[in-house]
């Protein structure tokens, strides 16, 4: 082996560009809510191509433990792939992009997901019934993610030819308002057997879904309102254990990104009792908007960057001369070509889902 493929980390400029690039990364973990750990591993992988847990740590500064188990959580969410070293006792690991799409595009695939929830409208319908408290919103919540994510994955395939867009036809939303019954579930709960259900929805999330590499406190409130509709903080403290703090911190993070909003409580003023009239409630009230708003509101915020990589992209070809010679040119030219085609997707994308939203 060369002494140049024996090298790790790139050289001179090309580290600067590296380092923008996983400031791209990083970025997005402030607007999505991704783990840091997480989004590091994806950002070096994507750069690199195949990494060891060992070489992972030197270009990240996480611990072992930190790099082992955020790969463990990637390859249960089949965003990660390993294979073993010849001759060796260490794995190097790949971004899986033979399962979910691309990692890289952010608009990965949502299989999984509706699989698991077909399967738990179906059980939930064969096990309980409405006499559960809980067994309605429950049942009305599941169906309207299915219907979500089945339309988000069958226009996926149209977000890279902008003329299929136009073509696209969907049935408006079955439910999109604020009902009693989920203003009732903030004074009483669910009954234990729905709460199971529940709590396999968000261990779901949590292990498998591509939405685990949220943050967990993020997560685990944000399964909450999808499960739930309406929320006050009170309730979110009875069902997380969560500090009051941490969990003002969470839900303003989920008003920001546009997931939830804050109730106006003069429109539904007919709808909330006595107990609840001092305090704020905070409502998902339509899962459909919730997913395409936050979906376009974020992209729109990482549009930024396409300046960003076309500066990077002329300077690797106006000092191509210089910069070629150094270790790690090749994959820095790759990696900012993919992500200036995935701006042009990004942007498809908003297209799509502003015209889902009509």
């Amino acid at each position: 082996m060369s002494e140049r493929s024996e090298k790790l980390f790139f050289e001179g400029k090309l580290r600067e560009y590296e380092k923008k690039i996983i400031d791209y990364y990083m970025e997005r973990v402030t607007i999505s809510g991704q783990s840091e750990t997480l989004a590091s591993i994806i950002g070096y992988l994507s750069i690199y191509g195949g990494l060891t847990q060992t070489q992972l740590k030197k270009l990240t500064g996480f611990s072992k433990s930190t790099i082992s188990t955020g790969l463990s959580n990637l390859i249960n969410v089949r965003y990660v792939k390993k294979n073993k070293i010849t001759g060796k006792r260490e794995y190097k690991y790949y971004l899986s992009f033979d399962s979910q799409g691309s990692i890289d595009d952010a608009l990965g695939s949502v299989e999984p997901e509706i699989m698991f929830f077909q399967n738990t409208i179906k059980e939930l319908e064969e096990k309980l019934t409405e006499k559960h408290k809980g067994y309605d919103l429950l049942l009305e919540r599941l169906n309207e993610i299915v219907d979500v994510f089945e339309l988000y994955q069958t226009s996926l395939k149209d977000i890279k030819d902008l003329n299929e867009i136009v073509k696209i036809d969907y049935e408006p939303p079955k439910v999109e308002r604020l009902t009693p019954k989920a203003i009732d579930y903030l004074l009483e709960d669910f009954d234990p057997e729905i709460r199971k259900f529940e709590n396999e929805i968000i261990d779901f999330f949590k292990y498998q879904s591509a939405y685990s590499t949220l943050t967990e406190f993020m997560l685990i409130i944000f399964v909450y309102f999808i499960t739930r509709k309406v929320l006050t903080q009170a309730k979110i403290k009875e069902l997380t254990g969560l500090s009051v703090g941490k969990i003002s911190q969470v839900v303003n993070a989920l008003i920001k990104k546009e997931h939830i909003i804050s109730l106006n409580k003069k429109k539904y003023k007919e709808l909330i009792p006595k107990k609840l009239e001092r305090q704020k409630l905070y409502a998902m009230i339509s899962i459909r908007k919730s997913f395409f708003h936050s979906g376009i509101k974020s992209l729109k915020e990482m549009l930024k960057w396409e300046t960003k990589f076309a500066l990077i992209k002329a300077e690797l070809n106006n000092r191509r001369d210089e910069l070629e010679t150094l270790y790690g040119y090749q994959k820095i030219k790759k990696k900012v070509n993919e992500l200036i085609d995935l701006m042009q997707i990004y942007k498809n994308a908003i297209k799509l889902f502003s015209k889902l939203l009509q």
